[in-house]
């Protein structure tokens, strides 16, 4: 038995708690490159229409999608908490390398078989921005419209069906900005020295990380 979160590991009060109510229990986290992570952060509320403001005029600022990729000073408050060998950190770099061989260390640590394949192959959400805003806000959002169409199509179509098309045409709606190099580095700066104490904390160059780009999409 598990639990998934991506807010946890960034609350100051999380990994006290978590120890009280469950000292022995396995801490696991999968770290993305910061930059692409809230780039892709970004991108997300910008679909759902709660972001309208450019990214560039967001870097630096005290927000959720940059503070969340301080991973150092979020993660070192379990390391002073829980034992090292209840912690194990990885990155999404590994996944995208070897997922089996990634998930295989997963099985491992959590003490499952370590020798079932899963399948890897379909990728749930892909990040990016609609094309055409009412699009979205058509088929996404609760309007009189969607409404009547739902209500007719589940006389001759099951739910399953609808639910298909619906995800086709949101995704054919969406396309993957990029990011611009001047936010790139600016981020890159930000995220320099907190970087640097994670290296340390894992054993793991992270270099590679903050590094020029041709392009960086999410």
């Amino acid at each position: 038995m598990g639990e998934i979160s991506t807010t946890y590991y960034a609350d100051p009060k999380s990994a006290r708690l978590i120890h009280d109510l469950l000292p022995n229990v396995k801490i696991l986290a999968i770290l993305r490159n910061p930059i692409d992570r809230a780039f892709s952060d970004y991108q997300m509320h910008v679909n759902n229409g709660s972001e309208k403001r450019a990214f560039e005029k967001i870097v630096g600022l005290d927000i959720k999608y940059i503070n969340c990729g301080f991973y150092h000073q979020q993660l070192q408050q379990y390391y002073e908490v829980f034992p090292p060998d209840q912690i194990k950190v990885l990155l999404y770099d590994d996944y995208c390398q070897d997922s089996q061989a990634f998930l295989q260390s997963i099985f491992e640590f959590i003490g499952v078989d370590s020798q079932f394949v899963a399948n890897t192959s379909a990728r749930a959400r892909v990040g990016g921005v609609p094309k055409r805003r009412w699009v979205r806000q058509l088929l996404a959002e609760k309007n009189p419209l969607r409404t009547f169409a739902a209500s007719l199509l589940k006389l001759f179509m099951p739910l399953e069906a609808r639910q298909k098309i619906r995800s086709q045409l949101l995704k054919k709606n969406m396309v993957r900005t990029q990011l611009d190099e001047a936010s790139f580095q600016r981020l890159a700066t930000l995220y320099q020295e907190d970087v640097n104490q994670l290296q340390t904390l894992l054993g793991r160059n992270l270099s590679h990380w903050l590094q020029p780009r041709q392009s960086t999409s999410a």
